[in-house]
C-alpha cells in the first residue's frame, strides 16, 4: 500500500490496519503480558480499562478483557497484552482512579 493511499483513508481505518499489525507482531512473538486490574462500585469511576496509546500518550482504542470475575461490589480484570504502549485505569481512591502508562516488549513491562 502506498502513502497517497493510505492519507485519503479514515483515521477510523488507519486504527484498524495498526491495530492489525500488533496482532500480527504479537502473534509472532506469541508473549503477552497479563495484567489483572481491579474496580469498586463505589470508589472512583466505579470502571478499569486499559487503552492502546500512541507515541503522544493519545487513546487508540480500548482493550477487551479476556475475563471478568464479578465479586460482589468489587471486579477483577485479566488483561493479555501484546507489544505496544498502553494506559491503565484501575481503581484508587474514594474519588480518584490510578493510572498508569507502561510500555510492554516481549512479554515484559519495560520500565522508564
Amino acid at each position: 500500500m502506498e502513502r497517497q493511499e493510505m492519507e485519503k483513508m479514515s483515521n477510523d481505518d488507519l486504527n484498524a490496519i495498526i491495530t492489525m499489525a500488533q496482532e500480527i507482531i504479537a502473534g509472532r512473538n506469541g508473549k503477552k503480558l497479563e495484567i489483572h486490574l481491579y474496580s469498586h462500585s463505589y470508589k472512583g469511576s466505579g470502571k478499569c480499562w486499559v487503552a492502546r496509546i500512541d507515541e503522544y500518550k493519545k487513546i487508540l482504542g480500548f482493550v477487551e478483557p479476556h475475563t471478568v470475575i464479578p465479586d460482589g461490589y468489587r471486579r477483577e480484570k485479566v488483561f493479555f497484552l501484546p507489544d505496544g504502549q498502553y494506559l491503565l485505569c484501575s481503581v484508587g481512591s474514594k474519588s480518584h482512579d490510578n493510572r498508569r502508562y507502561i510500555t510492554v516488549r516481549d512479554g515484559q513491562e519495560v520500565k522508564k
